[in-house]
């Protein structure tokens, strides 16, 4: 199966804008929770929690939101899916330490669609978007964002 993107745009991410919005808080960043997985920090005041391992197999876009919603979580944004990219070695280090499966397949699904038939992919090894047909097949990660109980004075 070929998984060269079938893409009509390649954007390196540039963060729509710089804010407090998109801190990260080092605080517990890998702790391992059974029924969430790891701790990668707070993005957009929501805390991201990344599950150990990778779908059982690469699928398609609507296959992927379906899996995801099975598990309990969700699939991923695109910022939220970049901002993951940009702390990988962290995340990566803590899957490592809990058992699980570092991100390091080339391409995955995120939940950002830019038309019925196009929705946006990370490649995790560069960091380039790609914006790629809903019927290709892809790797897939199970996400939870949570409410941040964090309140800023």
């Amino acid at each position: 199966m070929n998984n060269t993107p079938d893409y009509n745009d390649n954007l390196v991410f540039e963060p729509k804008e710089r804010s407090k919005k998109m801190k990260i808080t080092n605080e517990n960043i890998g702790k391992f929770d059974k029924d969430k997985g790891i701790y990668c920090g707070i993005f957009n005041d929501k805390e991201v929690w990344i599950s150990l391992h990778d779908a059982p197999d690469m699928m398609p876009w609507s296959e992927a939101l379906e899996y995801c919603e099975k598990q309990g979580g969700i699939l991923p944004d695109i910022d939220t899916l970049s901002w993951v990219f940009m702390n990988k070695k962290a995340i990566n280090e803590a899957l490592e330490a809990n058992g699980g499966e570092e991100l390091d397949g080339d391409y995955y699904w995120s939940s950002s669609e830019n038309n019925n038939y196009y929705s946006w992919i990370l490649n995790l090894i560069n960091g380039n978007r790609y914006n790629s047909s809903k019927n290709t097949y892809y790797y897939v990660r199970v996400f939870q964002l949570l409410e941040n109980c964090f309140i800023s004075l």
